[in-house]
């Protein structure tokens, strides 16, 4: 499978806004919040394994073939290296995220994002992250109250028909109980299951930052036929893996290149006919007009 051009996404979301009443649902990772400050999953992943080795020496080499992690592919077995990393002190993993994410201001993309988010059908996203930085944005760029749905025991609340933006952290936030072990990122609870599935009904969905590496969302993805596209945006010279591509392939899906989150996100905003609020993202890290 060849990737197609982010210039193709957004004629399709330009189209869909001129002849369509069809919602667009995001789905956000790691990779959306880089350019926010905070570390990717395979970054973390590759330096919990470089900590493993040098402090558990041959027991680490052990076990790291016993599970056939190597440095190229430690994104894809993040879950089981934060657990063996952070194993005698899983309070003390999850205190090192929380320091990670803190502070952390919503970069450029996350300020158009909540543009569409409060100002068009598309208030839906759906995201593996634990940060604030999509909640934190609508807060401070526009005069909507996210619906932030954190935890399993609330998935019913996150229902397609919403007017407010809708922002389901399928994995927790940082202010419930973090699902970031082998036990908890391979399988959904039935109530988000069941959620999921409501929420992507016949919707165009667009991929950014997810690697597809638990076992949890893309479990639901795999198993869902009822959206009407998908489109899995992926960083210029990164290809997605097996996994991704099987599911593009099964659901007749596009992996588009980008050159970022922040740039795919100012598009767009400018797709769907927004208008480009210049004195709201002043002061930002990028003047997103030169």
């Amino acid at each position: 499978m060849k990737p197609i051009h982010s210039r193709r996404l957004i004629q399709v979301v330009k189209d869909l806004q001129k002849t369509s009443d069809q919602r667009i649902c995001f789905i956000l990772g790691a990779g959306a919040s880089v350019t926010s400050g905070i570390p990717s999953g395979g970054k973390l992943a590759r330096e919990w394994l470089q900590e493993i080795l040098e402090v558990e020496g041959e027991e680490g080499e052990l076990w790291t073939q016993e599970h056939k992690i190597t440095e190229e592919n430690a994104p894809t077995h993040y879950p089981e290296l934060f657990e063996r990393r952070f194993r005698d002190s899983r309070q003390n993993g999850f205190e090192f995220l929380n320091q990670t994410m803190l502070n952390k201001k919503p970069s450029a993309g996350y300020a158009f994002l909540a543009e569409i988010l409060a100002s068009t059908r598309h208030n839906v996203v759906i995201t593996t992250n634990f940060d604030s930085l999509t909640e934190l944005a609508l807060y401070q760029y526009t005069d909507k109250q996210p619906l932030v749905v954190g935890h399993e025991s609330l998935a019913g609340f996150a229902r397609a028909n919403t007017q407010r933006p809708l922002i389901s952290k399928i994995h927790g936030s940082l202010f419930l109980d973090m699902a970031n072990e082998p036990d908890k990122t391979d399988k959904l609870a039935k109530s988000w299951q069941q959620a999921l599935s409501a929420l992507f009904h016949d919707r165009l969905v667009i991929v950014v930052g997810y690697g597809g590496n638990d076992g949890s969302l893309m479990s639901v993805l795999q198993n869902l036929t009822d959206y009407s596209q998908l489109f899995w945006c992926e960083m210029q010279g990164v290809d997605p893996n097996p996994e991704v591509i099987e599911l593009l392939e099964t659901q007749q899906g596009k992996w588009v290149s980008i050159t970022g989150f922040d740039e795919l996100m100012f598009d767009l905003q400018q797709a769907l006919g927004l208008k480009f609020r210049e004195q709201e993202i002043e002061g930002m890290h990028r003047n997103w007009l030169s």
